[in-house]
């Protein structure tokens, strides 16, 4: 994070790693993790394998150039007419949100995986809040955003941990004949609970390995604004984070004008999640047990089963669900009123799904 302030220093002395520490005893993560020296190494070798293509090019081509062009603006690299300029950022500015950042994190004292989980979801969406100024990768390349390269290494630490040497697991999730699920409607309520109903299931097998790993693990779909993402962490770990959240998206909703207040359940009632996602997993599970091939491959079809039996659940109507995380996502659902998530439909379109459902 220290990098996304370019020439503003924290400390009197400066340089990138004192820089780092400084932000890292800021926010507080010292109780939670202790100190980050003893990850230094692993963590370089992540940001090596993080960098983007255009990065090597670059360094390879401007080799013997002692002067590069830097842009001072961050261009969408899929319309380079559409940019914004990199404003200069105000310290107090800078002050205000590592404060609000580490008042936030405060709530979840020493326990680590709700401080990473929270850390994870709020900085980069507190950062847009405060309305401070994006911060290139690499100035050399103007499409790529500090968060873009950040995300990046954290995803590849997995692939790395925890013993540096590349391995781990990329896990695909996919439901087959969707078309045949979402074209078997007849009505516009069936459209939509086809989509919901695969989302849902979608996310909920995901789910579990998110909670124990870390957001970091999810490669499809991002959890960088995403909607199930905030919420289902906000049903768990509690709503007075959902300020943020909640804000960011009313912000990009049509009703805004009318003082629209996008609420927690207003999530999950949107079917963004795709039929097809991806994992990376590490070698080791957060207890420091190996995960094996044989054992992921089955632990993932009885997520996937289980997120199945609580659609059908809900769809049944029944009143209460107790396990984690299952029983956050339906907290969130019982709070939508019934003409908010008519589930009727969703009954219908999971015995199609129940009925062509591939065997092993």
């Amino acid at each position: 994070m220290w990098a996304l302030y370019s020439t503003l220093r924290l400390t009197e002395e400066g340089g990138n790693e004192r820089e780092a520490l400084e932000v890292w005893r800021r926010l507080g993560l010292e109780d939670a993790f202790g100190e980050p020296k003893e990850c230094k190494e692993i963590v370089k070798l992540a940001d090596d394998m993080a960098s983007t293509s255009d990065m090597w090019i670059t360094n390879f081509s401007f080799a013997g150039v002692s002067e590069v062009f830097e842009h001072d603006q961050l261009y969408n690299m899929f319309n380079p007419k559409l940019s914004t300029r990199i404003r200069q950022l105000e310290r107090q500015k800078l002050e205000d949100f590592l404060k609000r950042l580490a008042d936030k994190l405060k709530n979840f004292a020493t326990d680590p995986r709700k401080v990473y989980h929270a850390l994870y979801a709020l900085y980069e969406v507190e950062w847009a809040a405060h309305e401070l100024p994006p911060s290139l990768a690499d100035t050399r390349i103007p499409t790529h955003m500090l968060f873009d390269h950040a995300y990046a290494t954290a995803l590849t630490l997995n692939l790395l941990w925890p013993d540096g040497k590349v391995g781990g697991y990329a896990v695909l999730v996919d439901i087959p004949g969707i078309q045949q699920i979402v074209g078997s409607a007849r009505k516009a309520g069936d459209f939509w609970a086809g989509s919901w109903m695969i989302s849902a299931i979608i996310w909920l097998t995901l789910c579990p390995f998110v909670w124990e790993l870390g957001a970091d693990t999810l490669l499809k779909p991002s959890p960088r604004y995403n909607p199930y993402y905030h919420a289902t962490l906000c049903a768990q770990l509690g709503n007075n984070l959902w300020s943020s959240f909640g804000n960011l998206y009313s912000s990009f909703h049509p009703g805004k004008s009318q003082n629209f207040n996008f609420e927690l359940h207003h999530a999950v009632r949107q079917p963004v999640i795709p039929g097809t996602a991806c994992l990376i997993l590490p070698k080791v599970r957060s207890n420091g047990q190996k995960l094996e091939k044989s054992s992921l491959e089955r632990e993932v079809r009885e997520k996937f089963e289980k997120a199945f039996e609580f659609i059908l659940t809900i769809a049944s109507g029944e009143k209460a669900v107790s396990e984690e995380p299952y029983a956050a996502f339906f907290k969130l659902l019982s709070k939508a009123s019934s003409t908010e998530l008519d589930t009727k439909p969703v009954v219908k379109l999971f015995r199609i799904v129940r009925d062509n459902e591939p065997k092993a």
